[in-house]
């Protein structure tokens, strides 16, 4: 599973600022390993915080339970 924080220019472009991801550990269906990144220029803004809760509620949803 990954989530990936997108940022437009003002020409629309669009570029990756930031992402959340995680995988399933062997046989412990449960539990995964997860890692977020956030490029240098945008980090202490909250975007991680952000990033991890929402990757948080998509291992929910996909009955995991603990993180690694």
């Amino acid at each position: 599973m990954a989530i990936v924080a997108v940022r437009r220019s003002s020409a629309w472009k669009e570029e990756a600022i930031g992402t959340a991801r995680f995988v399933r550990l062997g046989d412990e269906h449960d539990t995964t390993e997860p890692a977020v990144t956030v490029a240098d220029d945008h980090q202490g803004k909250g975007l991680g915080t952000i990033l991890l809760q929402r990757l948080s509620e998509a291992a929910w949803e996909r009955d995991i339970r603990r993180f690694s």
